[in-house]
């Protein structure tokens, strides 16, 4: 997926990780409110713990306030409950990335085809050029009854 679909991504410890702000951001929304939907979602337990980090940050007041590191599925899995058209767009394309996904293999299986049958065609044809500078070999005749 390119940006264009994807909030504020950033690299920590070798994890792709994007923040609720830059969620609400990207989405148009209040901080408040994907804070809501994050405390809302209804993940297990385990998916919550590997995909959501509740971390801490200054407001531009000096305070302290609570949001969430998530990982990219976390940050799927939030976004698919969004609506509006910034949400639906992400939808589709994040539902287009997965078909071409799928659609790969079959790309290449075609096109591995498609090689070897233009290899076997030269095969053949350079079979029938030796053929053609041999001298015919009688073939005897069958009898019919």
């Amino acid at each position: 997926m390119n940006n264009e679909i994807l909030p504020l991504v950033e690299t920590k410890m070798g994890r792709a990780i994007t923040n609720s702000r830059a969620v609400a951001d990207y989405f148009k929304k209040r901080h408040a409110d994907v804070l809501r939907a994050i405390d809302g979602l209804d993940c297990s337990t385990e998916f919550n713990e590997r995909n959501f980090t509740s971390v801490k940050y200054l407001d531009g007041k000096g305070e302290e306030r609570r949001s969430f590191d998530m990982t990219r599925d976390g940050w799927v899995f939030l976004a698919m409950g969004f609506t509006g058209p910034r949400a639906a767009a992400f939808k589709e394309a994040y539902i287009a990335r997965f078909n071409a996904m799928e659609e790969e293999p079959r790309r290449q299986h075609r096109t591995a085809f498609f090689v070897n049958e233009e290899q076997g065609l030269r095969l053949a044809a350079d079979e029938a050029e030796k053929r053609a500078g041999e001298p015919q070999r009688k073939r005897p005749r069958c009898a019919l009854p």
